[in-house]
């Protein structure tokens, strides 16, 4: 081994050489933990070629046809991470929920098992503050797109991550509710329900993809996603993976669902990333 390789692997962060899935539980609350697993560092197409069956688009802009958007929602483009990340196992459960805030706002209420929802972006940005308060080994947050993409892929290319109704609850084999997590199965990373059950919120921003290469993206500015071309949808804030109740399609990897921050509904949950603190 030469002395630049081995100074290399000695300056790399022991949680970077991590293999993907790797479980990694994590104290939520007092006497509540939560299984996470290991999403390392990578290099993926996002999006969707145009030849996807059940390709989807976007109602832009206002009042148009849908068929016919004024840009390609899932244009595909490569996409680096530069650093892995911790994603929950499951979708935030009615229990996790109930003993952080000690309510359940669910109109689903069928047990502690079951996914949250009629959560908003906002209600959810309001229990990430109660979960980090305090906290001295990282922080909860919600994930990128990207970051939500290419966990949900878990190395595969296709419109799901694996057989569509072994891993998901959607429409098609659900009676329009949701079920308990992790009663699927997983994909190929450890990840249960990234398709279908609940749609989940992510951090970011609407808007159309960049044109090129990019790394570590956020998705866009208040000012980018407010531009004339995003129509109706400006300033909302992107959902994934769709749910039991909506149209097979809009659980595929690349789909993208979108709603106001304030927006609350009985299909809309979320999942946590967990960041471990670094040090320096």
């Amino acid at each position: 081994m030469t002395l630049t390789l081995l100074a290399l692997l000695v300056t790399l962060p022991l949680q970077d050489t991590r293999a993907a899935g790797q479980e990694h539980v994590v104290s939520l609350t007092a006497g509540i933990d939560v299984p996470t697993v290991w999403i390392p560092p990578g290099t993926f197409v996002m999006g969707s070629p145009v030849d996807e069956p059940d390709r989807s688009y976007s109602y832009l802009p206002s009042g148009s046809d849908w068929k016919t958007p004024s840009f390609d929602t899932e244009a595909q483009h490569k996409v680096t991470l530069t650093r892995g990340f911790f994603l929950g196992q499951t979708e935030v459960t009615q229990g996790e929920w109930e003993a952080v805030t000690g309510d359940n706002p669910s109109q689903h209420e069928a047990g502690p098992r079951y996914p949250v929802e009629n959560v908003s972006w906002l209600d959810v940005q309001a229990f990430l503050q109660t979960l980090n308060a305090g906290r001295t080994d990282g922080r909860f947050r919600l994930p990128t797109e990207a970051e939500w993409e290419y966990a949900c892929r878990a190395g595969t290319t296709g419109p799901f991550a694996g057989d569509r109704d072994a891993i998901a609850w959607t429409r098609a084999n659900s009676p329009r509710q949701s079920h308990e997590v992790a009663t699927r199965d997983p994909n190929a990373w450890g990840l249960f329900d990234m398709h279908g059950n609940v749609t989940e919120w992510c951090q970011d921003r609407y808007a159309q993809y960049p044109t090129g290469p990019v790394t570590d993206p956020t998705g866009a500015t208040e000012e980018e996603s407010a531009a004339p071309a995003n129509g109706d949808l400006a300033n909302r804030r992107l959902s994934r993976g769709g749910a039991f109740t909506g149209r097979v399609l809009h659980c595929r990897a690349a789909d993208r669902g979108s709603a106001r921050e304030d927006t609350r509904d009985f299909y809309m949950g979320f999942r946590l990333v967990f960041e471990p603190r670094r040090e320096e």
